[in-house]
């Protein structure tokens, strides 16, 4: 349950905090516009460069990100779409092995454009993209060409972009770090328009400014409502559902659990991970061009029943938010089959094969 910081006299400590909060709210929110900007030039260009049409790939993104770079131009420009819409899902600070930390924005799917000067930029789906996931303070050890890497995460942002006008905003991003946390800002945007009373500021303005910004930070967690039925959008995973997501492709899952606890999302999470070749390990590469779809019609090579034609529409949401084309061919209704009707509603939420 979220609370409200008390009011009152702040003292350094605090003054440092809403210092440090501001910093981290004007790099998302120039990332956003930057990022969104550069994507939006992308797509206005009379063809996409291949692989200059995304972030320079660094060795953090694992593996070749561009391969085969030919039949992939409308992907490119779905992503590129995606990323105009929801530049970063993520904002972590990483500290090396050297001891030097770094920002990271994360996306939902594809690495964004860089944006100069406010951080490296990765796919969720790649391997940095797991420390998104962990709790504030975890170590976790990435493999790159050039030998493994290990990282601590310091500090992270999970962030709920909005965009109002030629505005950019983040909505109830959730901030955690060692000193501090985890606080919610209910909006960016606003805490970057407080005003602090001083010299030529109104006392009542200054108050007023003062309450805005109280009622703008939680500290906790603070539940979004709910304003329509369908899947709930969950841009980052938790560490134990994120450890499923990145399984080895040829893994059998049942996945088991109540109503709301993310059965769906993992999965359709998973699916577009692993179809996705820019991610997939050598071993998962070579068992993909074993197949009869082979690799390069592996995008396409996946089933997932559903009991219901209404779940079908939400799945399929998901689906365009995860950047995965759902084609009528890909998704089946499964009314008319009792023995996974029945299954669905008891355990799972949804089978899918990767052929």
């Amino acid at each position: 349950m979220a609370k409200l910081i008390a009011k009152g006299t702040p003292s350094h400590s605090a003054i440092a905090q809403q210092d440090q909060l501001a910093d981290i709210a004007e790099n998302t929110l120039s990332f956003f516009s930057e990022t969104a900007t550069r994507a939006q030039s992308l797509l206005d260009e009379n063809h996409v460069m291949g692989a200059g049409a995304l972030a320079a790939v660094n060795t953090l993104n694992a593996g070749p990100a561009i391969q085969n770079l030919s039949g992939i131009s409308e992907e490119i420009r779905r992503e590129l779409r995606h990323l105009c819409a929801e530049p970063a899902i993520a904002r972590l600070v990483l500290r090396d092995d050297n001891g030097h930390e770094q920002i990271y924005f994360i996306s939902r799917a594809g690495a964004p454009p860089a944006a100069r000067g406010r951080g490296t930029v990765a796919s969720y789906r790649s391997p940095i993209g797991r420390l998104a996931s962990l709790p504030v303070g975890s170590d976790h050890e990435i493999r790159t060409p050039k030998g493994s890497r290990s990282f601590e995460l310091v500090e992270r942002a999970a962030l709920h972009p909005s965009l109002s006008g030629a505005e950019w905003d983040s909505i109830n991003t959730v901030l955690q770090s060692r000193e501090y946390g985890p606080l919610t800002v209910v909006s960016f945007k606003e805490l970057l328009k407080t005003i602090a009373p001083g010299e030529g500021i109104d006392l009542l303005d200054g108050l007023l400014a003062e309450g805005r910004a109280e009622d703008n930070v939680l500290e906790g967690l603070r539940r979004s409502a709910i304003m329509k039925m369908g899947l709930r959008d969950q841009p980052l995973l938790d560490q134990y559902q994120d450890e499923i997501f990145r399984l080895p492709l040829d893994t059998r899952l049942v996945i088991l659990g109540p109503p709301g606890t993310g059965k769906t999302t993992t999965l359709i999470k998973r699916l577009g991970l692993k179809l996705d070749a820019a991610f997939l390990e050598e071993e998962e590469r070579r068992l993909a061009s074993q197949t009869r779809a082979s690799l390069r019609g592996h995008s396409q090579s996946w089933l997932m029943f559903t009991p219901t034609e209404l779940l079908k529409q939400y799945v399929k949401e998901a689906f365009n938010r995860e950047d995965i084309p759902a084609s009528k061919l890909g998704m089946t209704f499964a009314a008319s089959l009792p023995a996974i009707n029945s299954v669905y509603c008891g355990l799972l939420q949804a089978l899918v094969r990767l052929c």
